[in-house]
């Protein structure tokens, strides 16, 4: 979900009068894998993703690996164990309370977020 659409959304939360102690998945209209995200990012940044994958297990091997290797000099591993979860989870999330309770109604959709976001990165110079 795009930030804008978050923070729209927190704050139609508070002002909810049922709202107090509620919680609510502020997402988009449409789920999106994280592949998908993935792919439409590439191609709003002029590229694509690498014609390979590796296997789960190997990816949890090597996040195993890594976890141990940077845990001797005591620092966070680039690739753990979470992560690989992360990117391998099938799950959709369902707006429905958030719309029926508090009006919630994501504007920003991902191609417009990923423009913006992308923007963003490349005004201050990350991209």
């Amino acid at each position: 979900a795009f930030v804008d659409n978050v923070v729209e959304g927190m704050i139609l939360a508070v002002h909810a009068r049922d709202g107090k102690g509620q919680v609510y998945i502020l997402g988009d209209r449409t789920p999106v894998t994280v592949e998908h995200l993935a792919r439409r990012a590439a191609h709003h940044l002029g590229g694509g993703l690498p014609g390979f994958g590796i296997p789960v297990w190997a990816a949890r091997l090597l996040a195993l690996q890594c976890e141990w290797l940077w845990g001797l000099v005591g620092r966070e591993p680039p690739i753990h164990r979470g992560r690989i979860e992360f990117f391998t989870r099938q799950a959709a999330y369902n707006i429905s309370k958030a719309v029926r309770e508090i009006g919630y109604n994501p504007t920003v959709d991902l191609e417009a977020g990923l423009e913006r976001t992308i923007g963003w990165y490349r005004e201050h110079g990350f991209l």
